[in-house]
């Protein structure tokens, strides 16, 4: 048995095709435009080894709490809390640290803070209807209120040899584990099967059985508990937590998924690889803006116009909803 009536116009279909392909390649030409830019301007100092060291050094941190947010936008909604959460909960680790002197316990209360503010979060958004947007924005503002408290408004140190821990292959190998087991979980399971279909379309989800609610609230959690994976990273880079500790976080996070083309609308088109590649642009453009003496005031004016245009390019039109 045929279906006749039933057919795709195969010109629509392969301009969508050729736009989802041009989409996706617009990051990488990003990436290389910039290298070849900046590698110009600075005599290759910017592309030097070292630089680019010190680049993915930096950018390692947004990669991983970026890749919880992106659970979270996969689903069609967004958490913006984690520039606050990884400080409150990295300044509740130095003072176990400090009481103890055991990086374990230190590490560990780290994880739990952050991943149980993960549940709060998603029991929240799905007891009580809150949009993600207000409910992460809340806990963002109140955190950040918390970490004052915390650090007495000075600074908490922790112990000079956490610094062995402060390498690049010791934070390149926690990226890499972290990226294999949860791109994983989003690509070839079921758990990342129902957040895109969450995403594309709620109420769809819920008539083919999808526990939306269930999904919910583990995608939060999954996103606090890599809050408090940086959390880990930056304490031991920083040596310490001071009340403006992660500061922007959030921000660069934001900025980094959609200049890798994660669309903000979630579905189907949302990619792990997007804060990857999104992160190294963001920390190259503006190490390389940096290197050439931009200052902060253009620094940001230019950050917020390149948002918008990656913005413009990478939003998809057809699944235009609300962030929930």
């Amino acid at each position: 048995m045929t279906i006749e009536n039933q057919t795709v116009n195969p010109k629509k279909m392969m301009r969508y095709m050729n736009t989802e392909s041009l989409r996706a390649f617009i990051p990488f030409l990003g990436l290389i435009l910039i290298l070849a830019i900046f590698g110009i301007a600075t005599n290759g100092k910017f592309t030097s080894a070292k630089n680019l060291q010190v680049i993915l050094n930096q950018a390692i941190s947004v990669m991983i709490a970026g890749l919880g947010v992106s659970f979270v936008i996969s689903i069609g909604s967004l958490d913006f809390s984690h520039g606050s959460l990884v400080a409150f909960s990295a300044a509740l680790g130095a003072l176990v640290m400090g009481a103890t002197n055991n990086p374990v316990l230190c590490f560990l209360t780290i994880i739990a803070v952050a991943a149980g503010t993960g549940l709060i979060n998603g029991v929240l958004f799905t007891a009580f209807r809150i949009p993600s947007f207000i409910l992460t924005m809340s806990i963002l503002f109140m955190y950040r209120g918390l970490t004052i408290v915390v650090c007495s408004g000075g600074t908490i140190p922790i112990p000079l040899w956490m610094d062995v821990l402060d390498t690049l292959e010791v934070k390149l190998a926690v990226l890499v584990v972290v990226l294999l087991v949860f791109n994983y979980i989003y690509t070839f399971t079921k758990f990342g099967l129902y957040c895109r279909s969450i995403g594309s379309g709620e109420v769809a989800a819920k008539f083919a059985g999808v526990p939306v609610d269930k999904i919910k609230i583990m995608v939060f959690v999954i996103s606090g508990f890599l809050a408090g994976v940086t959390a880990c990273i930056m304490l031991v880079r920083s040596g310490g937590v001071s009340t403006r500790f992660a500061t922007f976080l959030e921000t660069d996070i934001l900025t980094a998924l959609v200049l890798g083309g994660m669309p903000l609308t979630g579905g189907s088109s949302a990619r792990m690889k997007s804060i990857v590649i999104g992160a190294f642009m963001l920390m190259a453009l503006k190490n390389g803006l940096l290197l050439v003496g931009a200052s902060d005031k253009i620094l940001q004016l230019l950050m917020g116009v390149l948002f918008l245009i990656a913005v413009a390019i990478s939003f998809d039109r057809k699944n235009i909803v609300a962030i929930k």
